[in-house]
């Protein structure tokens, strides 16, 4: 991660909990006030992002100067390939999103596929993509929380993140766009591999062999087949799971978290007040005064 901190600045995220993530590599740092940091080609792709405040900005290439007035939401891709001297920040509250687009970091972690592995991302030192902006927003998140929802959602946030950038800030053409559905088959043996794991730590990997294919490929063909993210999906099944393990009544709730795959008993609360409205407690208690 230190490899990110390309303007050496303060870490916002604690070094045990960049420990837990399971996405591609991240760092969000408080922006020192002022700063100019040399660059020179070669460098693997950055992807830069100000969370939030407001910079001035003067990157030197070799024959251009581009100067920036750019705020929250703002982005840049830099490809490692364009000659890039220095870049000169004056920065006010600003805060940073750093992630690295490192092919060989990607393919040693298994979320890359033939498909991705070989992208050449077409140099942008500014550009807004609100979905963009909730991906990597949603990262940090998930990273300063103690990644509670495991490797299945990294891996969703990172190949969501992939597959927007590829379709709008790649050199060669875009894919085509996967219009089919999983079959009967592979839908049965995908679910039935989330039945039997829903307790672990479930992977996009995991689900891609499953199904037979590579994880872009699988991560579509899903959604046409679900209307929904992978994720989401596991989820669901989660809090199902987990909602009738409780009205049953038999188990502490520490417990139904655990066999339900969440991280702990606290992450179960905060995925029910998000999806149903009301607490795992409450709702044994419901259950208890229905029963009566």
């Amino acid at each position: 991660m230190e490899s990110l901190n390309v303007h050496e600045e303060r870490s916002l995220l604690a070094p045990e909990l960049l420990a837990r993530w399971r996405g591609l590599p991240l760092g969000w740092y408080a922006a020192a006030p002022q700063v100019v940091t040399p660059h020179s080609c070669g460098s693997n792709p950055l992807l830069a992002m100000i969370d939030s405040g407001h910079a001035r900005a003067e990157f030197g290439f070799l024959r251009r100067t581009e100067h920036k007035d750019i705020g929250a939401g703002a982005i840049g891709l830099f490809n490692g390939l364009v000659d890039s001297r220095y870049s000169k920040w004056q920065c006010r509250s600003v805060r940073r999103i750093m992630l690295a687009l490192d092919t060989d970091i990607l393919q040693g972690s298994g979320l890359l596929c033939e498909e991705l592995s070989s992208i050449a991302w077409a140099q942008d030192t500014e550009f807004h993509d609100p979905d963009v902006a909730l991906l990597l927003r949603s990262m940090v998140r998930e990273i300063a929380a103690g990644s509670p929802n495991g490797a299945l959602y990294a891996q969703s946030l990172s190949l969501g993140l992939l597959l927007r950038l590829s379709s709008t800030h790649r050199v060669d053409a875009a894919p085509p766009r996967e219009r089919g559905r999983l079959s009967p088959v592979q839908r049965r043996e995908v679910e039935a591999l989330i039945r039997a794991d829903l307790a672990g730590d479930l992977s996009l990997q995991k689900l891609a062999d499953a199904a037979g294919f590579s994880l872009p490929q699988f991560t579509r063909l899903f959604r046409n087949s679900y209307g929904q993210s992978p994720h989401r999906f596991v989820l669901q099944q989660r809090v199902a799971r987990a909602e009738a393990l409780i009205r049953a009544g038999a188990l502490p709730l520490a417990v139904v978290a655990q066999l339900c795959g969440f991280s702990s008993q606290s992450h179960m609360t905060s995925v029910f007040a998000r999806e149903l409205r009301m607490s795992p407690g409450s709702l044994r208690r419901l259950s208890r005064g229905n029963a009566g």
